[in-house]
């Protein structure tokens, strides 16, 4: 198994590092941004955050060549956020149970739609 995998299992088990958790949603979120800097790249005129919506990314009809880089982007980001709502939720279960679960079934509905 590799080093990703494992680490991933750990994650996924809420045994991992803090350390460990921060590589993992770090990379995550540098996935995140590449994906959102690419989209507005091919945003045509150009993007800028004071003009344009960010969901504007996400259309075809505005944003024909670079909404598919930020639709995936989005989706996979979410996917790769379920691991952390889990390793939150095994890691603070034991203390806040009922505040923990609410937590993490609102982070999995947010990812959800």
């Amino acid at each position: 198994m590799g080093k990703f995998a494992e680490n991933f299992k750990l994650i996924w088990q809420g045994k991992c590092t803090r350390n460990q958790m921060l590589t993992y949603f770090s990379n995550v979120f540098a996935v995140f941004v590449i994906g959102m800097l690419w989209g507005m790249a091919k945003y045509p005129g150009g993007f800028s955050f004071f003009n344009v919506f960010v969901s504007y990314l996400g259309g075809n009809e505005v944003n024909p060549e670079g909404y598919i880089f930020y639709n995936i982007t989005v989706v996979f980001a979410g996917l790769m956020s379920l691991p952390h709502f889990i390793y939150v939720y095994r890691k603070t279960a034991p203390t806040l149970k009922p505040i923990t679960f609410l937590g993490c079934f609102s982070g999995i509905l947010g990812f959800l739609g």
